[in-house]
């Protein structure tokens, strides 16, 4: 919950730096694509009347762990969080990998040659975490401005862009998939035409520039900071005896999911 809470809070501050600068998914994905582009010398860009609606998925995922959880009462979650299956979630994570099953296994092959030809196609079009982070960036002061007297319109920062969009052709950046990652900005040769800039209220909204290097302070001080406030209050860590997580661990492949609606056993 914590973690959660973290980046969520990064969102709404910071946008979905979480995908770009901290997830590890994120990362493998990362090393993906850049294996294909060494291979085909390229990636893959979709055809805008399947990008469209394959974008979506990832809300309907969302969705469905919503209304998941939302259709159960906070008894049943406290229930849910202590049942044999919640204590040793971890474990059950643990052995999806470890008994691959056939199913499983043609999934991840799938995902991962996808993800070799077609840039962060997890990402962007599979995960239900980045499309929380990306709702909720949306509220985020911070914004990429192009600055159209300053850009002499060479369209590199679109072409670096990991989620495909036009930052050549926009004043601001307000799309939910962008992850402050500061490509673009990176690949940028015109001297400030393109920069993080954050909304300050003042007399009527003024932008200001932010240096990259505060855009990772500022990543770095909501995650320290929060994980290491739960670690010193003793929320971190689970109150699961160890003796009792033993016992449970060699039965964690008989402990069921309750669905929604169920109450825990």
């Amino acid at each position: 919950m914590f973690l959660v809470i973290t980046f969520v809070l990064m969102a709404l501050l910071l946008r979905k730096a979480f995908c770009s600068w901290l997830c590890p998914v994120g990362t493998f994905s990362e090393w993906l694509w850049k294996l294909g582009r060494r291979l085909f010398r390229r990636n893959y860009l979709l055809p805008r009347w399947a990008d469209l609606p394959l974008r979506g998925l990832k809300y309907l995922l969302l969705g469905f762990f919503l209304w998941a959880v939302a259709s159960m009462s906070t008894a049943e979650i406290g229930a849910f969080l202590h049942s044999p299956y919640g204590l040793i979630a971890d474990v059950k994570m643990l052995n999806f990998f470890r008994f691959l099953g056939m199913a499983g296994a043609i999934t991840l092959v799938v995902l991962g040659a996808s993800s070799v030809l077609i840039q962060n196609f997890w990402c962007r079009y599979c995960c239900p975490y980045g499309a929380l982070l990306g709702l909720a960036s949306l509220a985020s002061p911070l914004r990429i401005r192009r600055d159209p007297q300053g850009c002499i319109d060479c369209a590199k920062c679109a072409r670096a862009c990991p989620s495909a969009l036009p930052v050549d052709k926009l004043l601001t950046v307000k799309s939910a998939e962008c992850t402050a990652c500061l490509e673009c900005v990176a690949v940028c040769p015109a001297a400030g035409a393109l920069s993080m800039s954050a909304a300050l209220p003042g007399a009527g909204w003024r932008w200001q520039r932010l240096q990259p290097w505060a855009l990772a302070a500022g990543i770095a001080i909501l995650f320290l900071g929060i994980s290491g406030y739960a670690r010193l209050t003793g929320h971190w860590n689970t109150n699961l005896p160890g003796d009792l997580y033993m016992q449970l661990v060699p039965h964690a492949n008989e402990a069921r999911h309750p669905m929604p609606g169920e109450r825990s056993k």
